[in-house]
Order: C-alpha cells, then sequence, then structure tokens
C-alpha cells in the first residue's frame, strides 16, 4: 500500500500488511517518527516489523516525490519477490494507493502531475482509491 499524503493515518498498523509506503510533508514525517518511537514502539514492540516506510516529500514537487516513490516500490519489489519465491512460489506484487483527502492542499496543476505520475508508476495488480 502507498499513501500520498499520510499524515498521521494509522492505517497501515492496522491493516498489519507486508510492506507500506507513506509520503508526507518532511515535518509530518518527522513527527510521525518520534511517535512511532517514544509511545508507539515503547508500549508495542512487536509492531517494529510492519512500520512503514516513511517518505518525506511535498507533494507539489510532483517529479522528485515521484523519483522517491519509484525507489521505494522498486526496493519494495524486490523484497517481495524474494519473499514470493521462497513462500509462495513468486506472485506479482499489488500494489494499493491511498490518496485521501490530500489533493485539495495541493498547488494548482499539481494533483493532475501527481495522478499522471502515479498511473506512470502503476504495474499490473495495482490499484488506486481517492476520497
Amino acid at each position: 500500500m502507498v499513501s500520498l499524503g499520510a499524515g498521521y493515518d494509522t492505517r497501515s498498523l492496522r491493516l498489519n500488511a507486508d510492506q507500506t509506503i507513506e509520503m508526507d510533508l518532511p515535518d509530518v514525517i518527522a513527527s510521525k517518527h518520534r511517535l512511532f518511537e517514544r509511545r508507539l514502539l515503547v508500549r508495542r514492540p512487536h509492531l517494529r516489523q510492519n512500520l512503514p516506510t516513511l517518505i518525506s516529500t511535498d507533494l507539489n514537487d510532483s517529479d522528485s516525490s515521484m523519483r522517491a516513490l519509484e525507489s521505494a516500490l522498486e526496493e519494495a519489489a524486490g523484497a517481495h519477490s524474494k519473499r514470493a519465491k521462497e513462500e509462495r512460489g513468486g506472485r506479482n506484487l499489488h500494489v494499493l494507493f491511498v490518496v485521501e483527502a490530500v489533493l485539495m492542499y495541493l498547488d494548482e496543476g499539481k494533483p493532475e502531475q501527481v495522478l499522471k505520475s502515479e498511473v506512470a508508476l502503476r504495474r499490473r495488480g495495482t490499484m488506486r482509491m481517492w476520497d
């Protein structure tokens, strides 16, 4: 799952997914990382293995954001491929893109750029949700 503009959402922890990626502004990501370390992992250390990959980025800079996302997806695909071969016989990586209550905060013209960039990154077996 990839969540663009994830904020303080905890969906990735509640889903207990293999691999999740969350992207948001650097201040938000830094604060969320501190919350994980100081609060969540103190109380629930077993969640460390399921923490999302946090990417600090401004979605208004769609080129930079999508390069960071592409790199994270490549890393996730490599890890998934290795696990899939070991555990399940090589299934495809499926990605769910979540774009929830973020596009309205972007500069004019940027939502279209973000969505076009996301479409370019999509692979077979991916889905997109937005609210």
